[in-house]
């Protein structure tokens, strides 16, 4: 062979090594627009490759709250920094972002964007034909999931980020011995997540209660049957904490209630404090022990309650049972809420065991991001 014919031979194929080998170039990322969307200072648009990470239009709670995460990683991390892309020539697609492996530069150190994400449960690893850290990836990917992190987070932590809901709800029946009807319209909300918790409930209610009066005069008693109808209003705050499968809430109930019978007028302020214990159990069971909490206007004098619930049907329906003391009176109390993505049916239903008291709840409710 020719030296000429060598040296094109080897000149095809340095050409040919460069071409296929991954390519580098220093960019400045000046947009974060979605959780794995950046926008480059010269207005291309790129993507991490091999990491598929929820988007922040997602229609469901826990994957936009892992989204919700990750943008706001990457505002705090990449934002305005210059950064190191690589990239195959060979996976570019006209009209599409750029799939590239990121790398933000140190004096001292270099940190891989991707396998960053990975760690951190913000995505998924889905490689590609061309994946160039096949290894690395997976391996970042299997600790977020040992560690139940990001999207790999248990079933129990989905659940009770699922429990974030604000409620427009109606409740009415009988609530006490004597059989007392009321009528009562609010508005419920509580957050709840693995550490902490935080509910807020404004009411306003009607209610009429039955009575009687006696004159006493010297041939006869005379009874005269009387309603008071009273309108009530009621505001109740709670916050708590939770250690690993225990959590503890402390509020207070406020209520300010007006009456007005023939001539006169009388009006109450009522407070009560708010205690709620509840244990996590395996599969997503909880057990709980509370005073006053939601019965605060239905049952005067400090209620107790008992229950028992669970989370079913691939965290979707949460239902609980129990029992409530008022006094030496027993109620027995049951609820479900059924989660359709953004919004939630709530059913809620109550009944005296030794005396007469009936009542149930409708919640209709929906999510603010």
């Amino acid at each position: 062979m020719k030296f000429s014919s060598v040296i094109f031979v080897v000149c095809m194929l340095f050409a040919f090594v460069v071409y296929a080998s991954p390519k580098k170039e220093t960019i400045k990322i000046v947009q974060i627009i979605d959780a794995n969307l950046f926008r480059l200072a010269d207005g291309r648009l790129v993507q991490l490759a091999d990491v598929q990470v929820p988007s922040l239009n997602s229609d469901f709670l826990f994957p936009k709250l892992i989204s919700r995460k990750a943008f706001n990683y990457a505002r705090k991390m990449l934002l305005g920094h210059r950064c190191v892309i690589r990239y195959d020539s060979s996976r570019l697609q006209v009209g599409k972002p750029l799939s590239v492996y990121l790398f933000k530069i140190f004096p001292l150190e270099k940190l891989d964007v991707n396998k960053l994400y990975l760690m951190r449960g913000y995505g998924k690893f889905v490689p590609s034909k061309a994946s160039l850290y096949r290894r690395e990836y997976r391996a970042a990917e299997r600790y977020a999931q040992s560690k139940h992190i990001g999207i790999w987070g248990s079933s129990k932590t989905k659940a009770e980020i699922s429990m974030r809901r604000h409620c427009l709800y109606y409740r009415g029946g009988n609530r006490n011995l004597f059989g007392d009807e009321f009528r009562e319209i609010g508005f419920y909300s509580r957050n709840e997540s693995p550490v902490s918790l935080a509910e807020f409930r404004i009411a306003f209610v009607r209610s009429a209660e039955k009575g009687r009066t006696c004159t006493d005069c010297a041939d006869a008693i005379y009874y005269e049957e009387y309603v008071h109808h009273y309108r009530s209003g009621y505001l109740q705050l709670i916050f708590g904490k939770k250690w690993k499968r225990t959590g503890l809430s402390i509020g207070f109930f406020g209520c300010i209630s007006g009456t007005k019978y023939r001539s006169e007028e009388s009006s109450y302020l009522n407070l009560s404090p708010i205690i709620r214990m509840r244990y996590f159990l395996p599969n997503d069971f909880y057990l709980k022990a509370a005073l006053t909490d939601n019965y605060g206007f239905l049952f005067p004098d400090y209620p107790v309650e008992l229950a028992i619930g669970k989370y079913v049907s691939n965290q979707k329906l949460h239902v609980w049972g129990g029992l409530v003391k008022h006094r030496s009176l027993w109620n027995i109390v049951s609820g479900c809420e059924y989660n359709l993505g953004p919004y939630s049916i709530n059913a809620f239903f109550g009944h005296g065991i030794n005396y007469n008291s009936t009542f149930a709840e409708l919640q209709l409710g929906f999510l603010i991001h």
